[in-house]
């Protein structure tokens, strides 16, 4: 199922938490407003984006090393995912990537060796770039 609009570029079979536990398998398990973010990079990116992690349940996220306030894990309040991890494999990629994410208005970033690490989560830090 695309989610939230039948244009998205995105699925819940994309996001949903490995462990089959069911997290990230619905609509409404997804940020909107991560989503939006995510199709609008996409479109300027102009090529695929491979999500290599989106929803985590809290086992499946202490499982790969995640920290406990993981804006993959369901939110406290909303019980929503508010991040991605976007494989990204060269650092013109990554560069691009960054470059418009800014654009649109990501204000949170995760840099790895092969993933770019994207969230909405409004109740963390804003402005933050980190490693793994």
């Amino acid at each position: 199922m695309r989610l939230y609009d039948m244009e998205s570029k995105f699925t819940t079979a994309e996001f949903a938490c490995p462990c089959e536990c069911g997290f990230g398998e619905k609509e409404e398990h997804i940020d909107e407003n991560l989503i939006e973010l995510l199709n609008i990079v996409r479109l300027m990116y102009g090529q695929p984006m491979v999500v290599t992690s989106g929803a985590r349940c809290e086992a499946y996220n202490r499982e790969q090393g995640g920290v406990e306030n993981s804006a993959h894990l369901p939110h406290d309040l909303t019980g929503q995912c508010r991040a991605v991890d976007i494989l990204v494999t060269n650092s013109e990629d990554r560069f691009d990537l960054i470059e418009i994410a800014l654009k649109v208005g990501f204000t949170r970033f995760g840099l790895a060796k092969n993933f770019l690490h994207l969230d909405v989560a409004w109740d963390l830090p804003d402005s933050v770039m980190f490693n793994y």
